[in-house]
């Protein structure tokens, strides 16, 4: 096996060793999501993966998005969390990274009263609160270790400057471990292992005995 091919090789069976073993610990240290008001969660900051976090109030308004790269189309909103009691505002400590149709609607619409004329955006703000700023519960994953995407974290962090706190979380809306998914990777990065290995070893020629004249 070429050097280059051993590489690569070697470089895959990390990559899925690492993602299946953090998805397994993540699975089997997370049986259930642990439930805290947003700020028992921020005040303690415990260890938990898996969260249901409430008292929360998003803010559409400052949510940023990611676009498919072909048609620009927004597929993802991140969107600060705040608790209810915080009237200040203060840091972003809990991007919460969704999906949900309504959401993303909501934000289109918004955006849609911001290209017309001001009037039109305090309208729509002044009808639209509950749509704007959602209270209630959010639930999901942390985002840690090799899921982490620190290239989002990183816009994130450019983004919003300041306001946004250093150990800030990304929660993904909706995510629950899940052990076929995490264990699939683990058992590929595992075969491929064994194949890599195998390459090390010197393979063995078999000897010709010469017949007697």
């Amino acid at each position: 096996m070429k050097v280059k091919t051993r590489i690569i090789l070697g470089l895959a069976t990390v990559t899925l060793l690492w993602g299946g073993g953090q998805g397994m610990h993540t699975a089997v240290t997370n049986l259930e999501p642990a439930s805290y008001s947003i700020d028992e969660y921020l005040s303690d900051r415990p260890d938990d993966k898996w969260l249901t976090l409430s008292n929360t109030e998003l803010s559409l308004p400052q949510a940023s998005y990611a676009q498919t790269r072909f048609i620009g189309k927004v597929n993802e909103l991140y969107i600060p969390v705040f608790s209810t009691a915080d009237e200040a505002q203060g840091f972003i400590q809990v991007v919460l990274a969704t999906k949900d149709k309504t959401q993303l609607q909501t934000l289109q619409d918004l955006q849609a009263a911001v290209e017309q004329r001001e009037e039109t955006v305090v309208e729509y703000a002044a009808a639209n609160q509950d749509k704007l700023f959602p209270q209630g519960e959010v639930s999901g994953l942390v985002q840690y270790g090799i899921e982490a995407d620190e290239d989002t974290r990183l816009k994130l962090q450019d983004l919003y400057g300041n306001q946004l706190a250093e150990d800030f979380i990304v929660l993904k809306d909706g995510a629950k471990p899940n052990f076929l998914l995490a264990g699939l990777p683990l058992m590929v990065g595992l075969l491929l292992g064994g194949v890599l290995l195998k390459s090390f070893v010197p393979k063995r020629t078999a000897a010709t005995v010469k017949e007697p004249v």
